[in-house]
């Protein structure tokens, strides 16, 4: 799809990058250059109480301003989650140790997915909103844990620690939520917002 400003995506996320394709939003990808870790230690230092929902998207909007503060003539998209389960919010696991713990924490247990998603421009703000797609995992073995874990290649890049995009998907009892939210773009209010702003055709 030809837009009529140019767009940028500030992420490294191999499937955020595939839904920007599959819909046919042609963005450049820019990575953004913030220490995520450092980060989420601060915002959780100045809030204790922080919400999963809020630091998602405190981290998106971070994302977002490191590029557009270097790239201010584009419309900077960034996003970011978290998952936050029984009273938890979690982060990505630091190895397959916690990712086996992370998962066994919620197996059986209803959990959800904090997706936040904004758009800057000029270094500024334009919009910003979060989707809350809602999973149940199954109950789960240790075994089958452990299976997964080693065999899924990408189960240690996301804060859930599983991809429902790929090997993920057969840990799920049920889902609830829209399919893009859940990969990471709230695609529905993201192409509403490019509409208003004249940046999509249609």
């Amino acid at each position: 799809m030809k837009l009529s400003e140019p767009v940028i995506l500030a992420s490294t996320s191999k499937w955020r990058q595939q839904i920007f394709n599959q819909v046919g939003i042609d963005a450049e990808l820019a990575e953004p250059l913030l220490d995520e870790e450092a980060l989420k230690a601060d915002l959780r230092h100045e809030n204790p109480k922080i919400s999963a929902k809020e630091l998602a998207l405190s981290l998106t909007k971070a994302k977002a301003l490191t590029v557009s503060t270097a790239h201010p003539e584009a419309y900077v998209i960034a996003g970011d989650q978290t998952c936050f389960c029984d009273g938890k919010t979690f982060d990505k696991p630091k190895d397959k140790d916690e990712a086996f713990e992370n998962i066994k924490f919620m197996a059986g247990k209803n959990a959800v997915l904090n997706t936040g998603i904004c758009i800057f421009h000029q270094g500024q703000e334009v919009w910003s909103t979060v989707d809350q797609p809602k999973f149940k995992l199954r109950h789960l073995s240790d075994e089958e844990i452990r299976a997964y874990i080693d065999q899924d290649p990408h189960a240690l890049t996301t804060c859930a620690s599983f991809t429902y995009e790929s090997q993920g998907i057969h840990l799920f009892d049920k889902i609830e939520g829209c399919h893009f939210s859940i990969c990471g773009v709230p695609i529905l209010p993201l192409s509403a917002k490019l509409r208003d702003l004249g940046t999509l055709s249609y």
